[in-house]
């Protein structure tokens, strides 16, 4: 290649697998060279050497993200937490739960553990959790709406499987969903507020407190109905409304009013109310693969 097709190609890129991957150190090696402004004089080769070392950076230290444990770095395929004193009984608690769920084998069961992560890792010092597909974190980002009602319909889905199991997760929010750009999946990626269902609720989101439906707080059980209001916070949140409380969004001619009605309306998560929601999606939207671009 060119010095002139490298740096198309480079710019064109979204993410560091399109141009490093596999034996990526050597690819850098040349490409760099090629592309260095010292070596090349094609206006765009600064800008292309910069999105070069910025891929470089994340393939070595990943993208620093934040949950209620602490700081982590995301990878494209795997998530690396530091365990801590501070954080270690939340962690540990997060990876008991999550091999609690990969014991569901029945037939069902396993075609959910793909909105799972494919294995945890943890060691005294690091919990590494790995993932078959390239996967982004929710966190500060906004869909449009036929990418959010993808999003939500995947969450539904998996709330529904923690409901047959008896489980509320009892912590959906940004930081705890990833989506799968490529294949319009999405995996739930840390379990520490995991509670059986109609038991008593011991810990929440801190951060996320005022997502959480109001009966939790004088009831105290973990009850099915919690997890899907927290998914339409997201729902909601991914629409544009930070707050999540959905009334901005109202006046919002790219929103959907049909489906933002259905995030506002209490439900109890029962097959029903998945089906009432399928429907609303079949007669506005087409049935289509939108590409995601993240």
């Amino acid at each position: 290649m060119t010095d002139i097709e490298i740096i198309n190609k480079i710019l064109k890129s979204k993410k560091p697998s399109d141009i490093l991957s596999g034996e990526w150190k050597d690819t850098y090696k040349h490409y760099s060279r090629m592309v260095h402004p010292d070596m090349c004089n094609h206006p765009d080769a600064s800008t292309a050497m910069a999105k070069l070392n910025e891929y470089k950076d994340l393939i070595n230290n990943g993208r620093q993200s934040t949950d209620e444990t602490g700081d982590f770095r995301v990878f494209e395929k795997k998530i690396v937490y530091k365990v801590t004193d501070k954080n270690r009984a939340l962690i540990r608690k997060s990876f008991e739960n999550f091999k609690l769920l990969k014991l569901n084998t029945d037939k069902a069961s396993v075609g959910f553990h793909r909105y799972l992560p494919e294995s945890m890792r943890l060691s005294k010092n690091e919990l590494i959790i790995n993932f078959k597909d390239r996967a982004v974190p929710l966190t500060g980002e906004k869909l449009p709406q036929h990418h959010v009602n993808w999003v939500f319909s995947r969450m539904f889905e998996i709330l529904m499987w923690f409901r047959k199991i008896g489980y509320s997760h009892m912590g959906m929010n940004p930081t705890t969903v990833f989506v799968v750009p490529e294949t319009h999946g999405v995996i739930i990626t840390s379990f520490y507020h995991m509670t059986h269902l109609d038991h008593k609720a011991e810990t929440i989101s801190a951060k996320y407190k005022m997502w959480y439906p109001t009966t939790l707080f004088t009831k105290k059980i973990a009850t099915q109905d919690i997890d899907l209001e927290l998914a339409k916070k997201i729902a909601l949140y991914l629409l544009g409304d930070r707050s999540a409380a959905g009334t901005k969004l109202k006046r919002d001619k790219d929103v959907n009013q049909e489906i933002l009605n259905f995030l506002l309306t209490k439900h109890e998560c029962e097959l029903d109310d998945y089906e009432k929601y399928r429907e609303i999606i079949k007669k506005n939207f087409k049935r289509k693969f939108y590409p995601l671009d993240l």
